[in-house]
């Protein structure tokens, strides 16, 4: 799915009359560089940071949540089939897989059953299914070829109903190893040992009035590099939160979203974050002395 804001952004230069001929020439004074490099952006829609989606509401007369506020496609899954993960001989691999509504028989080779809190689907040979599970007969399935485990990713969340569909969503679909949690310290005890994740998704508000300021900086005392995006719907008017997140931009390179969102949106932005990172070997993600 194409980032949203660059497609919110161009609906706002067509309300405002601006012919699409300048609409480079445009976007470049308002926030930054070439005509050039706008149109580059504009086409291939690349992600817009805060400072830019602040730059757009100001010089258009808006704010950044009155921006956002388009709604979203619904993401769409081919009828008939469900998302899940295969698991065969110590691998895990993501698939779609059709099962029959009636429970698993001696006669299924493999059969499906609901995983964890979130309710991931797994697919497994008949044998290797844990004790107990409610089965499912597996009709037909169909691995995806490039499908992988991926980077671990850390969710925190204090809204776990909204939350897990997200987690499922980059495990399932996006291919990513997502472990969420409900609480900081689960996040910040993960700190301390290695492999450290490749990336993180915070919501900005968290549980007994906290946020996630002490989170982003326990991590970037201990990851220098790692993506981060903040998720927030906290962002109303330009008072406290908006300001303090706009440092946190600043100082600790991060990323936000700002809900409502489809998770295809997140996703997006970690593996563009991922890509950008992978091109800089110099960039180090152990933290500077």
């Amino acid at each position: 799915m194409k980032p949203r804001e660059v497609s919110v952004l161009k609906g706002l230069l067509r309300r405002k009359g601006i012919p699409q001929k300048s609409w480079a020439r445009v976007v470049a004074g308002i926030i930054g560089g070439t005509p050039k490099t706008a149109a580059r952006r504009l086409t291939d829609e690349s992600i817009l940071s805060l400072q830019e989606l602040f730059a757009i509401a100001d010089h258009f007369g808006t704010t950044v949540t009155a921006l956002l506020q388009a709604d979203f496609p619904e993401e769409r899954q081919i009828p008939g089939t469900r998302k899940a993960v295969l698991h065969v001989g110590g691998g895990k691999w993501p698939c779609t897989v059709v099962t029959r509504k009636a429970a698993s028989g001696r006669s299924d080779l493999f059969v499906a059953y609901e995983q964890g809190t979130d309710g991931q689907l797994v697919v497994c040979q008949a044998g290797d299914a844990p004790p107990g599970s409610k089965l499912e007969g597996v009709l037909s399935f169909h691995v995806d070829a490039f499908g992988t485990a991926g980077p671990l990713v850390v969710v925190l969340d204090d809204e776990e109903t909204a939350t897990l569909p997200l987690c499922r969503f980059l495990r399932i679909d996006a291919g990513f190893d997502a472990q969420y949690f409900k609480e900081p310290e689960g996040v910040l005890a993960l700190l301390q040992s290695e492999p450290r994740p490749d990336a993180y998704i915070l919501d900005w508000t968290l549980s007994r009035g906290r946020t996630s300021r002490s989170v982003i900086e326990a991590i970037r005392t201990v990851d220098a590099a790692s993506p981060i995006v903040l998720l927030t719907g906290t962002i109303q008017s330009r008072e406290k939160n908006e300001s303090e997140i706009a440092d946190l931009v600043r100082t600790h390179r991060i990323d936000v979203c700002v809900k409502p969102f489809p998770a295809s949106i997140v996703a997006e932005k970690l593996k563009s974050m991922l890509d950008r990172q992978a091109q800089l070997p110099h960039v180090d993600r152990a933290p500077a002395a």
